[in-house]
């Protein structure tokens, strides 16, 4: 029986080969991909599985970067998978209309958490979408509407009908454009943020060894007065011994 790890990453291997499939430039996050900063641990993704470029030379500004998580379940999605992904893509320093973050899941949800992803920007790709997409690869043709940027995205590189592209907002690349200032002040931010927690993590430790300490202490304090106990014991065992053996005098009374 695999485990949810295995399904996880099994899905998003899925993910990233359709991505590919339909033209994007698509990565897991703990592979080789130039949106991650250096000196992410393999199997660490902060709330991103996967971050995948659509990129076209037909029409200017219509790049993006698309920060994703994956969810394999067939309960409703939840908002802390909406939360996660778009702090995710925050800390990787996704800054900008070109950056657009996307929970591609296996389920629906709720309309309360719909609303929810649309209060923060993250485009929601669920199973409503993934069949919009599915009947485009059978038929080249979907009803318009009013789709977020990724199905847009995938139903122009499968249909190849303008109107996908043209519906793309215009995001003037603002991810390449931030400003050295701005840049620097993330890059502080973050920097302090990490100092945190290592500050946070060192007092934890100092914390536990303090506690550690306390225990070594009572434990030694308990052997000893177990050894006073046994030593106690021990003694008066020997005076009882001897008192036993003490022979009877018997006088002569004649």
């Amino acid at each position: 029986m695999r485990s949810a790890v295995d399904i996880g990453v099994g899905f998003e291997e899925l993910v990233v080969k359709m991505l590919k499939t339909y033209g994007l430039e698509a990565y897991r996050t703990n592979k080789t991909n130039i949106h991650d900063p250096e000196g992410y641990k393999h199997g660490f993704d902060g709330g991103v599985d996967i971050i995948a470029t659509f990129q076209t030379s037909l029409k200017k500004d219509r790049d993006f970067v698309f920060f994703i998580q994956c969810k394999c379940q067939k309960q409703p999605l939840e908002k802390s998978a909406i939360s996660e992904v778009y702090a995710g893509m925050h800390f990787r320093k996704g800054f900008g209309d070109s950056s657009i973050p996307v929970v591609i899941a296996t389920c629906e949800t709720s309309q309360e958490t719909m609303q929810y992803a649309k209060e923060l920007g993250v485009e929601l790709f669920l199973t409503a979408e993934a069949n919009i997409v599915r009947n485009a690869d059978q038929t080249f043709k979907v009803p318009y509407g009013n789709y977020g940027i990724l199905t847009k995205v995938l139903l122009y590189q499968r249909t190849k009908d303008m109107v996908w592209l043209d519906t793309l907002p215009s995001n003037g690349n603002l991810l390449s454009n931030v400003s050295m200032t701005e840049q620097l002040l993330a890059d502080t931010k973050a920097d302090y943020d990490k100092a945190q927690s290592y500050m946070d993590s060192a007092d934890s430790l100092e914390r536990k060894a303090r506690e550690q300490r306390q225990k070594a202490l009572d434990i030694q304090r308990y052997a000893a007065y177990r050894a006073i106990q046994a030593n106690s014991l021990a003694n008066n065992s020997k005076e009882n011994h001897t008192k036993k053996e003490k022979p009877t005098v018997i006088e002569d009374s004649g």
